[in-house]
Order: C-alpha cells, then sequence, then structure tokens
C-alpha cells in the first residue's frame, strides 16, 4: 500500500519588525553579560566565532519552539506597560484545562498598589479603591510572587458563570482555588491592553484567593464607569457575584522556579 509522503508545513518567515526587535533584546542580554567578563573571557569568544554561532542558535532556536504564544503574548504586555523584561525560559506553566483559555503572568516583586496605581494611569484615572494601601490591607493571598508565576483562568469577560452566587466561604470549603486580588488586577490591565475594554461590566468577581486584615475578602468589578476594588462580606453571596477560578501549580513547585 502505496503511502502518501509527509510534507513538511510551511515556514512563515518572520517580519522586518520582529527582526529587528528579537535583535535589540539580543544587544541588550549580551551588553549585560559582557559586563560581568573580563576581557581574557572577551578575547576568547572572539577567537571562537563559529561556537558563538551555534550556541546563539541553539539558545534561540530552542526558545522558539518552547514558548507557548500566550506567554510570548504577555511578555510583550510587560514589556510595553511595565517596561519589564522577563526570562521565558524561567517561567513554569500550570497543566492545561478544558476551559481555561487564559494565561495570566504574575512577575516576581510585584505589588497590588503598584498594579493598581497602572491600572489608574491607563485608565485615565477612571479608578477607585476602599484600602488607600492594598500592600497593607490585603494581608493573606493563596499565591505571592515571591517568584514569577502563572495561572490558567476561564476565557470569558465575566467571572465564572458556574461559581455565580457562591460566597468566598462556599468555594474555600469546596476546594475551589480563586483568583487573588493582585492577579485579577493584572488579568483587568491585559485584558484592556488587548481590547481596550473591560472585565466585569455586568458582575463583581470575588477575589477568594485572598483576604484583607479585617476578614473581608476583596473584589472588583467595572461599575459607575471606573475599575473599582472594594471589599465583601466572606460568608454573603448574590447573584450578580462570582467567582474566577484558577488553575496553578502546587506552591512547592512555584518556590522551585527561582
Amino acid at each position: 500500500m502505496l503511502t502518501k509522503p509527509k510534507v513538511k508545513p510551511e515556514r512563515v518567515l518572520p517580519t522586518l519588525e520582529q527582526l529587528a526587535e528579537l535583535l535589540g533584546i539580543v544587544i541588550a542580554i549580551v551588553v549585560k553579560i559582557f559586563k560581568q567578563m573580563n576581557r581574557p573571557q572577551v578575547q576568547y569568544w572572539i577567537g571562537h566565532e563559529r561556537e558563538l554561532a551555534s550556541a546563539l542558535k541553539t539558545a534561540l532556536g530552542r526558545g522558539s519552539k518552547a514558548i507557548d504564544p500566550q506567554l510570548t503574548d504577555w511578555l510583550q504586555f510587560y514589556r510595553e506597560v511595565f517596561n519589564l523584561e522577563l526570562d521565558p525560559t524561567d517561567i513554569k506553566l500550570p497543566a492545561e484545562r478544558f476551559g481555561f483559555g487564559w494565561l495570566v503572568v504574575v512577575a516576581k516583586g510585584l505589588t497590588r498598589n503598584a498594579v493598581f496605581d497602572r491600572c489608574c494611569q491607563r485608565f485615565g484615572g477612571k479608578a477607585w479603591r476602599y484600602y488607600k494601601n492594598l500592600d497593607e490591607a490585603v494581608t493573606h493571598n493563596d499565591r505571592e510572587p515571591i517568584e514569577t508565576y502563572v495561572i490558567r483562568v476561564r476565557d470569558s469577560v465575566e467571572a465564572d458563570e458556574c461559581h455565580q452566587n457562591k460566597s468566598a466561604n462556599d468555594v474555600i470549603k469546596a476546594g475551589i482555588k480563586g483568583i487573588t486580588t493582585l492577579e485579577q488586577m493584572l488579568l483587568e490591565l491585559w485584558y484592556h491592553w488587548k481590547t481596550n475594554n473591560h472585565l466585569g461590566q455586568k458582575s463583581l468577581t470575588i477575589h477568594s484567593g485572598s483576604r484583607s486584615a479585617d476578614g473581608s475578602v476583596p473584589n472588583a468589578r467595572w461599575g459607575d464607569g471606573r475599575f473599582r476594588v472594594g471589599n465583601v462580606v466572606p460568608g454573603d453571596a448574590f447573584d450578580h457575584w462570582r467567582v474566577r477560578e484558577v488553575v496553578s501549580l502546587p506552591v512547592e513547585a512555584l518556590a522551585e522556579t527561582g
């Protein structure tokens, strides 16, 4: 029986803009490396051009196959919105789950105040928070950016319909992982960067992965023409309140990313 020959997928060439951007990144990385080298080390690479070319080819080739397209999108988001350059080789992704189509990348060292301030800037001052200092007020979070980490959430403008009319206490008792305040603000910021629109215009998202010092649960929504970060009683539930469930790596795996 004759078999059809395998057809190689057509190679899609990069654009000049992509090449220019990549070249700029490579130059910046090389400059940082050179600043840490001594004169004999630099001279070694000058005399071993082929070895250097091979190392660069291996590194760039491996990266192009390994980086998830959504992760690439988040790397660009961090460059444009926070002027941060993240290393994708240090970032681990949680397992895929059906329906959880969005990534949320939380960069190492980000604070709730810094992200809220960036939201305020990007939304033209249309942002409000119940607590003036979110870093001090929100004292418990299921995940903290000790290292850069990633979660997956459902790709929906409104939080999860399946967790409608559930309190923070309900989902915690059921063992459901919920989004934190920092993660939700980053998701809102990323969504606006992508679409120039806002999440949660019809419902309020409870941050069941976070708790404030006074025992309340933070929440967020777009209402009355601005981005609002408030708080609710942990045992309360209403029809227009929802929880956004997350898929994340175990805490021990997050620690290993460093």
